[in-house]
């Protein structure tokens, strides 16, 4: 039998039955629910990491005389600083959630975040002894940048 395929509705059609039959989307065998999560996933993490790409080079602004000016000596974030998981960013309600949990998991799994919190303190801190300059810390952002699949994972 020869299935002879015209229009690229035809074509689409085919794909769909197919997805809808297997329950699966291409050959990743993800279901179209969770592709459609993913795309949103992918969007929600690109807005978080440009937010801490531009919060790092903030933070990791200096003076004249080479001292850094939104962070105190011991490496507290000082006190009025904007930051991306509290009010005055971007973010949603939901991704400033995330993202702090996001950072306390990465301290958990001992993975050395450029920003711990200090239980005692209920401070956050920048780790300026593993990340002393912006260049080292968003190298660090980037090896360790979040993915759709880790953020879906925190959502629910």
């Amino acid at each position: 039998m020869t299935l002879v395929v015209t229009p690229i509705n035809d074509l689409m059609r085919i794909v769909d039955r197919a997805a809808a039959i297997t329950g699966s989307y291409g050959r990743t065998r993800t279901r179209p629910e969770r592709i459609d999560a993913m795309t949103r996933a992918m969007l929600a993490v690109e807005n978080v990491h440009q937010e801490l790409v531009a919060f790092v080079r903030f933070v990791y602004r200096r003076d004249g005389r080479g001292r850094l000016l939104h962070v105190l000596p011991d490496g507290q974030l000082a006190p009025g600083v904007w930051v991306p998981w509290r009010g005055g960013s971007t973010l949603t309600r939901t991704q400033k959630d995330i993202l702090r949990r996001w950072l306390h998991l990465k301290a958990q799994n001992r993975l050395k975040p450029i920003f711990v919190y200090g239980l005692d303190t209920r401070r956050w801190y920048v780790d300026l002894r593993n990340y002393p300059t912006a260049e080292v810390a968003l190298g660090w952002l980037e090896r360790h940048r979040i993915s759709a699949g880790e953020w879906l994972n925190l959502l629910s």
